[in-house]
């Protein structure tokens, strides 16, 4: 058995905890890529809790994890309900909603930057001038990415088309697992769509949910991966979360 799992467990030993170790060491050291790297105590804690920018920018992913987990971990949910409850064509909705989880990451993010494209050119800018025909609608054309109170907020929304897919998929899997003999049971003694989705449908999701929620928590506190691409954590400092700024000051100003 040993040898079975022996690829395994180096493959999770090298390229985990290896990892994780030799950051722990450089936690108190100060670093060099070249020469010597002496180990410095608790001086760097003692230096970043006395960064204000450490802390601006900790206050950002907290923000940035809260929009997420209020828009893009509950709208497959909500999709998940929308779609168990279509009488005909589940299958080719399933199949649009789950198409952009098989493109690239990469591919969809720098697809969303051109669309945020602040001049009157842009697809989200040439939208607002469409509307503005309309009489008694007037909508400013906006900068996007380059508005510090709308670029969180845009680099959010492609998570949200990206991902959705495959939660949603997770999700309609488990209402399946109901047995329709409770719905029938439930129309019989005159529940309404609200009683069966509170007491039935919620309740048989809430485990995964909870499940998904603990994981997707910890997955948004650690991803940076739009925010790199889109904004570089700007305008400003409005999208600069910690990740980012972990990636700025290790690889730009190389204080790993």
């Amino acid at each position: 058995p040993w040898i079975m799992m022996a690829p395994a467990l180096l493959l999770i030993g090298l390229w985990s905890y290896y990892p994780l170790v030799r950051g722990m060491v450089m936690a108190f050291q100060d670093y060099h890529i070249v020469g010597d790297s002496k180990f410095t105590g608790l001086d760097n804690f003692i230096t970043l809790a006395l960064d204000s920018s450490f802390w601006i920018s900790l206050g950002r992913t907290c923000q940035f994890v809260f929009l997420n987990m209020l828009l893009a971990f509950t709208a497959p949910i909500l999709l998940a309900l929308l779609l168990s409850e279509i009488p005909k064509g589940k299958y080719f909705y399933r199949t649009i909603f789950f198409l952009p989880h098989v493109t690239s990451g990469l591919v969809i993010t720098l697809m969303w930057k051109l669309m945020y494209d602040p001049t009157p050119e842009g697809f989200f800018n040439q939208i607002i001038g469409y509307l503005n025909c309309i009489p008694f609608v007037h909508i400013d054309a906006q900068t996007w990415l380059q508005d510090p109170k709308l670029a969180m907020l845009c680099c959010i929304i492609p998570t949200i088309w990206a991902s959705m897919g495959i939660s949603n998929l997770i999700y309609l899997a488990a209402l399946k697992g109901v047995p329709e003999e409770i719905y029938e049971a439930a129309d019989i003694d005159g529940a309404g769509v609200w009683t069966k989705l509170t007491k039935i449908t919620i309740p048989t999701l809430m485990p995964l949910i909870i499940i998904n929620f603990v994981g997707a928590s910890i997955g948004t506190f650690q991803h940076m991966g739009n925010i790199f691409l889109l904004t570089f954590g700007g305008p400003g400092d409005s999208t600069m979360v910690v990740g980012m700024k972990i990636w700025i000051e290790a690889y730009n100003n190389l204080r790993f």
